[in-house]
Order: structure tokens, then sequence, then C-alpha cells
């Protein structure tokens, strides 16, 4: 079964080289400097976002995962935003890995 991304929305999958628990507080941290975490949740490796690009709201929500391998984490970045074209996705997503990488 093939699934297919709306024209707003807007995926990423990066790797850090931190165990879940760190990456975690590390991506709820980055999200609560670029906007505000709605909701998150150790137990589900979730969490979700509502950040802003331009004018338009973003809401970004992110799995935890452990790699297969047992060392790092797997971070699944996917974005919603209210445009169109899916840059204000495409952006938010952007300003959580800069975050990120700012924090790390």
């Amino acid at each position: 079964m093939l699934s297919y991304m709306g024209i707003s929305e807007s995926g990423r999958d990066i790797f850090l080289n931190l165990d879940t628990d760190n990456a975690f507080t590390l991506v709820e941290q980055a999200g609560e400097s670029i906007g505000k975490v709605l909701s998150s949740s150790k137990v589900t490796g979730s969490i979700e976002i509502k950040t802003r690009y331009g004018l338009a709201g973003v809401k970004l929500r992110i799995s935890i995962i452990p790699h297969e391998s047992g060392n790092g984490t797997k971070v699944q970045i996917g974005g919603r935003g209210g445009d169109i074209w899916g840059a204000g996705a495409s952006k938010g997503a952007d300003k959580l890995l800069a975050a990120i990488e700012k924090l790390s």
C-alpha cells in the first residue's frame, strides 16, 4: 500500500547519537525554544509542537524511535502547515532541526 503526504506536509528523519531518553529531552527542549509543546509522551515516544512560519501556523509531530542496533535514536519529524505549497511545514522542520543542533 502506498501512502502520499498531502501538499501542505513535509517529513524528515534524522539520527541522534544519544539514548532514547536524552534524545526525547533534547527534542522537547528544542520544541519549547521554537514554539509551544502541545503534547509529549515518553511512553509512546511522541511529541507534538506548534510553531509559526511567517503568519502560518505549523504543527510538527515527532516520533522518537530507538535505533535497531541499540546505539542512538531515530527521530522522525512530520510537519503540516496552512499553506498549499508545503513551505511552512518544511520551514517548521528546519527550525526544529536548527534548534536541536544549537542545543546539542
